[in-house]
């Protein structure tokens, strides 16, 4: 039987805006997408699950354990090098022993010296690499250029394996290398 993560009426409530009660069950494994437009529940669905934000109602079962996230909080210091924030990670994660080759030219650049697109690419690079159970990528190809955009969208599909669960916000699906296992659309009928 496939794990599942379930949502289970949830009720989310952030100063004026409130979701729910939402309901959903997500399989592990898969790549979940939720679209919708600006001010529709993305983010706050992604800190939920994220345990970041503490729904008023309802339950999520099998959360994952450890957490990548791109775009949702920073989970690097600025002030660290490339390789100093690898490093640092792959203390406390079993993880490869070596800076993913995408990111290796900035090995030795402090995170702050990066332009917006490279940060990028070291997050993504990071989070999809280390061993993370739950990945959350909100709207995380927007600061890439075209041709990044196709490669890390690329490599989002190849991170996929059963023991990991990822989901993925964007206002343009199209940009996605292939289909996800899942769609959520929230629209603010849903507000």
């Amino acid at each position: 039987m496939p794990r599942l993560l379930q949502l289970q009426n949830i009720q989310i409530q952030r100063d004026n805006f409130s979701l729910g009660p939402f309901s959903k069950t997500f399989e592990w494994g898969g790549l979940h997408l939720i679209r919708g437009p600006n001010g529709s529940g993305k983010t706050s669905l992604l800190k939920t699950i994220f345990g970041r934000l503490q729904p008023l109602e309802g339950t999520i079962l099998e959360r994952p354990q450890t957490f990548g996230v791109v775009g949702l909080e920073g989970f690097l210091y600025e002030t660290w090098s490339v390789q100093e924030n690898f490093c640092f990670l792959r203390s406390f994660l079993k993880s490869p022993k070596t800076l993913p080759s995408e990111i290796s030219p900035w090995a030795e650049r402090r995170l702050d010296h990066l332009s917006a697109g490279q940060r990028r690419q070291v997050e993504l690079a990071l989070t999809l690499e280390l061993p993370f159970e739950g990945v959350l990528l909100d709207e995380p190809l927007n600061p890439l250029d075209e041709r990044a955009k196709k490669y890390w969208a690329d490599k989002i599909h190849q991170a996929l394996a059963p023991h990991r669960i990822i989901f993925i916000t964007t206002h343009m699906p199209q940009e996605l290398a292939q289909k996800p296992t899942s769609e959520t659309i929230l629209n603010e009928a849903s507000v």
